[in-house]
């Protein structure tokens, strides 16, 4: 295999992989653009024909994520989808032009039909492409447009915030409380926030930033916000089913996972000490 690769205009390049401006500003989201980027590796011209169990373990993503994924992909008409019966369906990419407009933001926020993105454009599709426009009403009329919610302020804050989950969700959150309650001021209670569960060896009991920005906790007594003694105040029985449910929702998932035999009997071992732990909580 040849170690040279061609970017956009045709010309040899080093780099191993290129990404198209057009796909990397539609919008979709991370697990979305990961299954599009793995059904465009395994296409070799012919469509790709991987199980939707294959393309979950390859792309480290839930099986029902992927399912969900390749409904929106196949919707924004980015791939068709045969499906062949007693076999695997198959999927191939679609030209550019046949995109359909309307995608999810970066943010996952549903947008008016005909614009990807609801703000001013920075930049022409033919200045970055240094190609001539597209025609009116194209997909790719709008696709530099950047939503406002995705502003550097509100990464800063996310990034600051100790726990990185639901990212899509935090960020809709923050840029409402940064809006009500000051983006300065926000930060700063934000980092004192971090400031409290910094050097903790686990992140169990911190607050997802979705909850936390969208209660507007960052309003509360700073006293309350560090991590509580567990010891001296025992979580209810809810909180600690509610948890080994989630463990056990994980095992699961792992054991769904390619694995070799030694390791699947691990998993196998702790579902089992999961599911007895669950058992004292029965009625």
């Amino acid at each position: 295999m040849s170690d040279a690769y061609q970017n956009a205009n045709g010309e040899s390049s080093s780099r191993p992989i290129f990404i198209h401006s057009s796909l990397d500003d539609y919008g979709l989201t991370t697990a979305e653009f990961r299954v599009y980027a793995h059904l465009a590796r395994r296409d070799g011209g012919n469509g790709a024909f991987p199980s939707v169990r294959t393309i979950a373990a390859v792309c480290r993503i839930d099986p029902k994520t992927a399912k969900r994924c390749i409904k929106e992909l196949t919707r924004l008409a980015l791939i068709e989808k045969e499906p062949r019966r007693g076999r695997t369906s198959v999927f191939n990419l679609t030209p550019i032009e046949r995109w359909q407009p309307g995608p999810k933001d970066p943010l996952g926020q549903k947008t008016p039909q005909g614009a990807l993105y609801p703000t001013t454009q920075a930049k022409s599709h033919s200045t970055h492409l240094g190609q001539s426009a597209p025609p009116e009403g194209s997909p790719l009329k709008d696709i530099h447009k950047v939503h406002p919610i995705a502003s550097p302020n509100a990464l800063e804050i996310y990034d600051v915030y100790p726990r990185k989950v639901g990212r899509p969700a935090a960020l809709r959150a923050i840029a409402k409380a940064a809006k009500e309650f000051g983006c300065e001021k926000l930060l700063a209670r934000t980092k004192d926030f971090a400031a409290k569960w910094a050097g903790q060896p686990s992140l169990q009991f911190c607050p997802h930033p979705t909850t936390w920005f969208s209660q507007q906790r960052y309003a509360d007594d700073p006293a309350t916000w560090g991590p509580r003694d567990t010891n001296a105040n025992p979580a209810p029985s809810w909180e600690q089913q509610k948890r080994l449910r989630n463990q056990l929702d994980e095992l699961k998932f792992n054991l769904a996972c390619p694995h070799d035999e030694s390791e699947g009997e691990v998993i196998k071992s702790k579902i089992e000490q999961v599911k007895q732990k669950l058992k004292a909580y029965d009625p």
